[in-house]
This record gives structure tokens, sequence and C-alpha cells, in this order.
């Protein structure tokens, strides 16, 4: 996982360049530039794909965005939802939504574009979908260095090597923690509730965590962090919260998550430095997890290699389209089982795998219609 991929200096200071952003751009020109050179070979001009795909990322972006907002919905003004749509390196595109938008993208295209050409619109439809595969891919790899749509706690058989770990407060721990798999910090406090001990007592420490390591024991009282003296559990929360939005910003990187207590053991002060005491400690990394992201993005780039050797195959325009739907609907929802940022809607099924067997009926219908009316292609 890697965020932000670059830092620029200027006179104001750093200028983060992120990694999500960098993706969507490879994606936007790797895959006009496939589209225009077979547009080339077939005698269609070559600048109207990448006039037709400006439409279409764009239309896509937005799309995927409005989704992500609708499906996962956040308190705020009408100034506060727009500043996150434009944040889409936080994550928060929905590959579905960049279908319909980009689909919209596409009859504004046509509008504009297509019907003035005269091109068939089923055969640019043949000429992007290896091009929206291999999106796909760039997409994706996207995802993996934002750490965006991560995988589920893999299963304890599955070997290492299989399985991918993210750094300490990235989105996926964060959500682990959420869900209870593991804490933030490698330790947990005392109930606020709990009248018998004082709110920053641990409560648990963490198996193998570096605060385990490091020396720290169920009972402690935590009186300093990182030098900073906390008086009673509200103000250590408030600490260790700033501490996590800190961590968490685009100027931060790993080496800044570490932890340096104070505790109080058994009616002794022991200071980090101290024998004794808790030795400063970094904050622990996410368990391991499923790739998910770098199995969809393998799924894309295998996509874009079966469609282009099937292109030559095909024998009516828009073939190629619909083998995109049936493919990319079977492996998106037999990928979402291992998903964990998604919630389930009805019957267990996520809502990318609801969208997924309505594409492969849509896919279905689309072939029938084809075999029974669609246009030969010219070998």
């Amino acid at each position: 996982m890697r965020q932000v991929l670059i830092r620029i200096p200027t006179p104001w200071g750093e200028l983060p360049i992120f990694s999500f952003g960098i993706m969507l751009v490879l994606a936007f020109l790797s895959g006009t530039w496939l589209a225009a050179r077979r547009a080339r070979r077939e005698g269609v001009p070559p600048e109207a794909m990448w006039d037709i795909a400006i439409y279409v990322f764009f239309g896509g972006v937005i799309g995927a965005r409005i989704l992500h907002m609708i499906l996962f919905p956040q308190p705020g003004n009408l100034w506060q939802q727009l500043v996150r749509f434009i944040k889409i390196w936080e994550g928060g595109l929905v590959f579905y939504g960049s279908l319909v938008g980009g689909g919209i993208g596409f009859i504004l295209a046509y509008l504009a574009i297509i019907r003035r050409l005269g091109i068939r619109t089923w055969h640019i439809a043949d000429l992007i979908a290896p091009s929206i595969a291999l999106g796909i891919f760039f997409g994706r790899i996207g995802c993996f260095l934002n750490g965006c749509c991560f995988g589920n706690v893999a299963d304890p058989a599955v070997p290492a090597w299989l399985t991918v770990r993210f750094p300490p407060l990235s989105i996926p721990h964060r959500a682990m923690a959420e869900r209870g798999y593991q804490t933030l910090f490698g330790f947990a406090l005392t109930s606020p509730r709990n009248m018998v001990h004082d709110a920053r007592t641990v409560a648990l420490v963490e198996p193998d965590s570096p605060a385990a390591q490091a020396g720290l024991q169920i009972g402690d009282v935590i009186v300093e962090v990182n030098g900073h003296a906390v008086s009673d559990g509200d103000a250590l929360l408030k600490h260790l919260n700033e501490l996590q939005l800190q961590a968490t910003g685009p100027h931060a990187t790993i080496a800044d998550l570490h932890l340096a207590l104070t505790v109080l053991r058994q009616g002794s002060v022991l200071r980090p430095d101290s024998t004794g005491g808790v030795a400063p400690f970094r904050l622990p990394w996410s368990l391991p997890l499923y790739p998910a992201q770098l199995i969809s993005a393998l799924d894309g780039l295998l996509l874009c290699g079966l469609l282009t050797l099937f292109y030559p195959l095909r024998r009516r325009y828009g073939e190629v389209f619909a083998a995109f739907l049936s493919a990319y609907a079977v492996s998106r929802f037999f990928i979402e089982q291992i998903r964990c940022d998604t919630p389930r809607f009805w019957a267990g099924m996520t809502f990318s795998q609801l969208v997924s067997v309505a594409m492969l009926v849509v896919a279905v219908i689309l072939w029938s219609a084809l075999y029974r009316w669609g246009e030969q292609t010219k070998h």
C-alpha cells in the first residue's frame, strides 16, 4: 500500500500526488490507446476514440462516485458532501456505478460524435470492451495502493504469501478494528462505564503484537502518551484519536506511527526508558487479508487478454462487448465473496453481486438479440 506515490516540494509545502489518481490516468491513457490502435486497423478514425473516451471516462468516474455515496451515505451539509465527492483518493468508486455513468457518457458521445461520423454503435462497443477490462486492471492496482476495496480476513490455513497485510491505521486496519478482529494500537482499554478500574487501564494486550513485545501488560494504567500527560480516560482517548487523525492524513508516513507509554504498575510509575517500563513500539499492521484488489486486477488483465483473442473470431458486431458483460459478471460475483468492505443486501449477497446477476441476465438477452438481429462483421 502506498496512498501517496510522490511528494512534490512547493513554496507552500509538499504537494502529495495520490497513487489512485495516477492509476486512473494510466487506465484512461492505456485503454484509449488500445482502442484507438484497433480502430485505426478497422478504418475508424482513432481521434474519434479519444473524443469518445473523454465522455466515457468522466461519466464513469462521476457515476462510480455517486453510487458509492448512495450506498455508503455519511452525514454533512451540501458543501461537505461536495468536498467528499472530490476526495476519490480516500476510496469510494463503485465499478458498476462507473458502468452506468460510462454508459451515459457513451450516449452523449453518440449524440455528439458517433452519429455524425456514421460509426456502428456496437462496433464502438466492441472496440472499447478490452479497454474497459484493462482499465479494471489499473483501477484495482490503484485500489491496492490506496487500501480500499480490501478482502476479508484470510483463513489461517492460507499460506502467508497468498495474503496481504496493510500498514497501521490504514483503511483495512481500521475496518478490522471496527469489526472487532483486532485493535488499532495492539491493546484495548477498560470501558469508561467500568466503575471499578480507571478508564486508562489496559484491559487487553494482543498476543505477539508490538505492544506485547514492548512489555505492556494487562492492568497497566497509561498516564503519558508520547510525553503528553493524560489525566483521565477521556483525555487518553482524545490523544489516541488525534494521533490516528495525524497518522492517516496525506502527509503522514509509517515512520510516524509509534507510541511511547508511561504506565502506572503496582503503584510504580514506569517510563519508557526505565527498567521494566514499556519500550517505545510501532503500531500493529492489519491481520492477513485476502488480496481482493490484486485478484480483481489479475481478473481485469486476463479478461483483456481473452477479449483481445476473441476479437478476430467474432461474427457479429457487439459480441465482444457481450462477452465482456458475461465474463465480468461471473468473475465479479465470486470475487465479491472474499471482499470485506461491502455490506450484504439481500439473500446474503452484496450490491455488486446482485448487479452481477442482473448483468448476466442482460448479457444473455444481448447474446440472443445479436444472434437473431445482429449485423455480421466484415472480415
